[in-house]
């Protein structure tokens, strides 16, 4: 359609430029069709641009042809890439997620490996060593305290005394698994300070997230359903028990729910926890004895209880301490006991392990 529209267009151009056309007649252009009057030079410059008008329309609709023909082969071949890509993108997504799983197994493996395996005394003690200058990273303020750790072989107690009285303040132990955690990104002392002296250890390492979570860990949340509020008792109780042990030298430890009962509906309602326990006299002995306290049950309210959920174990641990100090009872583990506790450990796997050392019965 356009070369002919081209075409018809050149013929009138022509046919004015050989004619007039102000009074154009049917017979005269008849006449001029069929005897091609063409006596003008206008008449072929006419001829010769239309024929360059349509030379020029068909190059232009091949150009566009062609490009559009490149255009559909490039979009195909972007496609067929694309489609590739695609393809590459859910092997590597598959592979990734096999991996994934890989690493969530190694994971699980090696964090029963670190949960079941005794650290050793060497670990403890450099992690005792360390404790002080990690402090330093979490919201423990060590001015006017001081740090001693309790070497045991379940774990390290920590414990820090106020520096002028050397008052217990707080108290958390860490079991095995958790020191295997914290010793895994805890660096060589030589890598642990900069040059100018200070701490170098990054905030968001494995190191100091560990340490915090072990550290400041919350105790569960105190909860609305009865069963959620059984178990977060029992984790309070758990609490309590390992503290007893390790700072008052509890033993036959009994903590038993407390209830009332409402005067108007007759049901039980939970008023508290009751504890009672006795306590070694002295550790140093060669037989030990145990005592009763001065009252045989201490009672810790509704509200107390209620007040250790949802709070750091540091935090958990100043106010059971406060709270039985306020009932008359101190700390049983003084700094003095617990050096001389630790060398007589160190005494005693220096023993174990010297190649010179008579080996007894149950060694063997």
């Amino acid at each position: 359609m356009d070369y002919l529209l081209t075409i018809i267009l050149t013929i009138f151009s022509v046919y004015g430029q050989a004619n007039a056309v102000t009074d154009l007649k049917m017979k005269e252009a008849l006449d001029w069709l069929i005897f091609k009057s063409y006596k003008k030079i206008g008449v072929w410059v006419a001829v010769v641009f239309g024929i360059l008008a349509c030379c020029s329309l068909w190059k232009t609709k091949s150009d566009a042809q062609r490009q559009h023909n490149e255009d559909v082969k490039r979009i195909n071949d972007l496609q067929h890439s694309l489609d590739n890509v695609s393809e590459q993108n859910a092997r590597q997504s598959a592979m990734l997620a096999a991996q994934a799983a890989t690493i969530d197994e190694q994971s699980r493996t090696i964090g029963s490996i670190a949960y079941n395996t005794r650290t050793t005394l060497e670990g403890k003690k450099r992690f005792v060593r360390c404790f002080r200058d990690l402090t330093r990273l979490t919201k423990l303020n060590p001015d006017g305290t001081v740090f001693e750790g309790l070497i045991c072989d379940d774990g390290v107690a920590m414990y820090w005394f106020r520096r002028d009285n050397r008052q217990m303040t707080g108290f958390h132990f860490f079991p095995n698994s958790e020191l295997n955690r914290v010793l895994s990104g805890l660096p060589t002392d030589s890598l642990l300070f900069a040059a100018d002296g200070s701490l170098n250890v990054d905030p968001q390492s494995e190191l100091a997230i560990a340490f915090n979570e072990s550290l400041f860990g919350k105790t569960p949340t105190a909860k609305g359903n009865p069963i959620e509020q059984e178990r977060v008792l029992e984790s309070i109780i758990e609490e309590l028990e390992l503290l007893l042990r390790y700072v008052y030298r509890a033993q036959s430890i009994r903590v038993e729910p407390s209830t009332t009962q409402d005067a108007v509906t007759r049901q039980k309602r939970f008023a508290g926890i009751a504890i009672s326990f006795r306590y070694i006299v002295d550790p140093f002995a060669d037989t030990l004895v145990e005592r009763a306290l001065p009252f045989s049950k201490f009672m810790f309210s509704e509200g107390f209880v209620q007040s250790l959920c949802g709070i750091s174990k540091v935090e958990f641990s100043q106010r059971v301490i406060e709270k039985w100090r306020s009932m008359g009872v101190e700390p049983k583990i003084r700094m003095q006991d617990i050096h001389a506790l630790n060398r007589i450990c160190e005494r005693k796997e220096d023993r174990r392990n010297s190649p010179f050392a008579k080996r007894s019965l149950e060694d063997e």
